[in-house]
């Protein structure tokens, strides 16, 4: 991809991708801690767990800006690929760093 310099169309687009990504985490955490809410106690502990990733996930998506884009490209290397294997999703998201460390 042809870089234009900050602010191109290009980056626009990447951040966008994302966005997505993102997003994508997003849903899958929601739909787990929704199953997991009227379960028993380990279940609903565990819910709580996600949410916690739930916010820390909330949080990246609010970090991402056109003008970052090593930080917008770290987190479509490191979480496309996730968000479309649930089984490594599920790993990465058992590591307590922080999302981008993960």
């Amino acid at each position: 991809m042809t870089r234009h310099g900050t602010g191109s169309h290009d980056d626009v687009v990447r951040t966008e991708v994302a966005v997505e990504v993102v997003n994508r985490a997003r849903a899958l955490v929601y739909a787990r801690i929704y199953m997991l809410e009227e379960g028993s106690e380990a279940e609903r502990q565990e819910a709580e767990r996600l949410d916690a990733k739930a916010r820390e996930l909330h949080d990246l998506l609010e970090s991402l800006n056109y003008r970052e884009q090593g930080r917008v490209e770290a987190v479509i290397g490191r979480w496309g690929p996730l968000v479309r294997d649930e089984a490594q999703f599920w790993a990465a998201l058992q590591d307590s760093r922080p999302l981008l460390a993960a």
